[in-house]
């Protein structure tokens, strides 16, 4: 039997930055790989091989200790007893990559964590396989004139008929180039699943492709679109990019 295994980026344990739960303590694994490549992607390590993962020694020291990549399961739940957080969050890269891996290791942590997932939101099935196991799912919106990685409407569709199972939230990164008419198809799609979920509209913070922030006034006209059609929308940005941490 083959054991389980996945390539990570890095351990660290941090406030969250984004969505609803910005400014709680998180326990934060990253997965390496991605099957999109976002304008404003954050993380382009996630795109490269890399031999190896970086662990922090203790939250919020910066001082990391480096592992081969790919992780064990045992190796990962090792690390993890160095962390008290009671909310473990799950990101990438794109988590579900490595569905069986993390439906892996959920089993072995049994419940020790509150398990937040951060996903793009377009791969349903495997979501599937493990949506009994989390608690929290915050998905994504890859709007086609923000995201710039092709029209994804029915994925995001599908993936949220699963996940509203559970808690979830989605974001949508908003650029200059954020057109209201992906705004306008992103609302209707919220409108049609059984239970309203909360639609985060997050301002761009510069990074890949995008240079620059998106103006006051076009964020203000992307909200009162969203708003007027939707009665769950706010503005949160990336609160850890202000801050300066991980």
């Amino acid at each position: 039997m083959t054991l389980p295994t996945a390539p990570l980026i890095e351990i660290y344990s941090t406030i969250q930055g984004e969505g609803p739960y910005v400014g709680q303590q998180m326990l934060f694994v990253r997965f390496l790989q991605c099957d999109l490549a976002c304008a404003f992607c954050d993380t382009p390590s996630t795109f490269q091989k890399l031999e190896k993962y970086r662990v922090e020694y203790s939250p919020h020291s910066r001082d990391f200790t480096y592992f081969e990549n790919p992780s064990t399961l045992a190796q990962l739940m090792s690390h993890l007893e160095r962390f008290q957080n009671q909310t473990l969050s799950l990101t990438g890269g794109e988590p579900l990559l490595h569905h069986e891996f993390i439906k892996a290791l959920l089993t072995q942590l049994a419940g020790r964590y509150r398990v937040l997932l951060e996903t793009s939101g377009i791969h349903g099935d495997p979501l599937a396989t493990i949506i009994d196991q989390v608690d929290i799912i915050s998905m994504d919106f890859k709007l086609p004139s923000a995201a710039q990685t092709g029209t994804f409407w029915q994925e995001h569709l599908k993936f949220l008929q699963v996940a509203q199972k559970k808690a979830v939230y989605v974001k949508a990164v908003v650029t200059n180039d954020t057109q209201a008419e992906d705004i306008l198809m992103a609302t209707q799609l919220l409108k049609n699943l059984a239970k309203p979920i909360e639609f985060i509209l997050q301002p761009v913070s510069p990074g890949g492709r995008i240079k620059t922030p998106i103006s006051l006034e076009h964020l203000l006209h992307l909200q009162k679109v969203a708003t007027e059609n939707y009665a769950h929308v706010r503005v949160i940005p990336q609160i850890h990019k202000i801050l300066g941490v991980l």
